[in-house]
C-alpha cells in the first residue's frame, strides 16, 4: 500500500484506526501500477483498499480499486472471474477452481 501522497498528520490517523482496527501494514509485494486507486477510511471509519490479484504464470494482475473491509473477497473475485480470462487458455481461474 503507498502512503506517499497523505500529510504526516493524515498518516498518523491511519496508521492509528489501523491499529484500533488490528489491520497489519506490511511491505508491498507488488506494485500498484498508476491508477486511481488508494486506501482510506471513510466517513463511517470503513477501511478501503485497492486490492491487486497477481497471476504471476501468465505476468498479469487485476485490480479492484475500491474494496471495503467488510467485503467478501468472493464478491469481488465473482465479478472479475465471471467471465474467462482472455490470456487464462487453459481456464486455471474460475470460481470452481480457486478458494477464498
Amino acid at each position: 500500500i503507498h502512503i506517499f501522497w497523505l500529510t504526516l498528520n493524515q498518516l498518523d490517523a491511519v496508521l492509528d484506526l489501523c491499529e484500533k482496527k488490528k489491520i497489519v501494514l506490511g511491505k508491498p509485494l507488488y506494485e500498484i501500477p498508476n491508477v486511481d486507486a488508494k486506501f482510506h477510511f471513510d466517513a463511517d471509519g470503513i477501511f478501503h483498499v485497492p486490492i491487486i490479484l497477481a497471476y504471476p504464470e501468465f505476468r498479469q494482475t487485476d485490480i479492484i480499486r475500491d474494496a471495503k473491509e467488510d467485503d467478501p473477497l468472493e464478491a469481488h473475485l465473482a465479478t472479475v472471474l465471471e467471465y474467462k480470462l482472455p490470456w487464462d487458455i487453459e481456464g486455471y481461474y474460475d470460481m470452481e477452481s480457486i478458494e477464498c
